[in-house]
Parts: C-alpha cells; sequence; structure tokens
C-alpha cells in the first residue's frame, strides 16, 4: 500500500487504513522558525516530529542522532521538534530557548504546553518520533531512543519513492533556523 506503516511496525501494529498526520495545532510558541508551520505547506518533504522535553535524558540522547539526520537529507527532511514539557520550569521559553541554544538545536520547535499535539499524535512517551511522507501520511512512529539505522533507513526508502513519482520538494524551506 501507497502510505502503509512500514519497517519501523510489525505488520499487527500497523494500521489498516493510512493515517493523515494532523497538524500541529495548540502551541503556544514557535522557535527557530518565522512563526507557525504546517504539514500543509511542508507538502513534499519528509518531515520527522520529534515529541520529546529537556528535562528527559533519553529526548536528549537523540539530539545528535537527528542532526545527523537534519544534515544528510538536508534538502529533503524537516525535523520538529514537539516540546511537550512535562514540568512548570520546562514550559517557560525563555528557558526553552537558551537550552536550544546551549544544544546546539537548530531546527524549528514548537512549544506544546497544552499538550494538545502531543494528544492529536497518541504520543505514550518522550522521545517519540513520528516520521510523516511527503503527502502527509504518518509512516512511521518509533518510542523510546530507538532503532536510529532503521530509521534512517526509512527515510531514504522514502525520499525514493516520492522521488521517482517526482513528488519531493528538495527546496529550502524560508525562514527556518535560529531566530
Amino acid at each position: 500500500d501507497r502510505h502503509r506503516p512500514h519497517l519501523l511496525m510489525s505488520d499487527a501494529d500497523a494500521p489498516a487504513e493510512p493515517i493523515h498526520a494532523p497538524e500541529l495545532r495548540g502551541a503556544s510558541a514557535w522557535l527557530n522558525t518565522r512563526g507557525p508551520l504546517t504539514l500543509r505547506e511542508l507538502r513534499g518533504k519528509v518531515v520527522l516530529l520529534d515529541f520529546w522535553t529537556y528535562g528527559c535524558i533519553n529526548c536528549l540522547h537523540l539530539v545528535p542522532h537527528l542532526g545527523y539526520l537534519e544534515r544528510k537529507y538536508r534538502d529533503e527532511l524537516v525535523v520538529i521538534g514537539v516540546h511537550s514539557p512535562k514540568f512548570e520550569h520546562e514550559k517557560n521559553v525563555d528557558h526553552l530557548r537558551r537550552t536550544l541554544d546551549r544544544l546546539g538545536i537548530e531546527h524549528p520547535i514548537v512549544q506544546d504546553a497544552s499538550f494538545r499535539i502531543w494528544q492529536e499524535y497518541t504520543v505514550g512517551a518522550g522521545p517519540t518520533l513520528v516520521l510523516t511522507d511527503p503527502a502527509g501520511y504518518v509512516v512511521a512512529s518509533v518510542a523510546g531512543e530507538g532503532p536510529m539505522p532503521e530509521l534512517d533507513r526509512v527515510i531514504a526508502a522514502v525520499i525514493a519513492v516520492f522521488d521517482e513519482r517526482g513528488e519531493l520538494n528538495r527546496n529550502p524551506v524560508e525562514g527556518i533556523g535560529p531566530e
């Protein structure tokens, strides 16, 4: 099936119907971008949503892996961090901004203080990575630090399929990067 989640999900875990990725609504702030991003405006790109919080050591372990994927697929992949703060101090946008600077995180971050995006994607724990294809469908989801080599292969496979179809957008996304 064209949009069936694969490679990171067993057939038993894969949904029968393709899942259209929900829009990123309910943010209290956006960082490292000119303003709110929509998945609709990112059509043609592979999008990796990283559900995390800076108070989670397992989430922080993924930072270098995400940086590697961003560099490797810089023309095809957009990483968006969905920061879902567990503790009150993590909701402070200035604290988050300083943390992004300290960690060298330059991809867009959405502050999901109300957990609305988290709930839309039925995330159970951080970190969770959700991969969407250039048509806006969920391709894979993995909780925990996960199998990064497999995720890399899935991204490469999605890029190859959509490149062959002529549905891949390799143009830069305007307004993304450190403020």
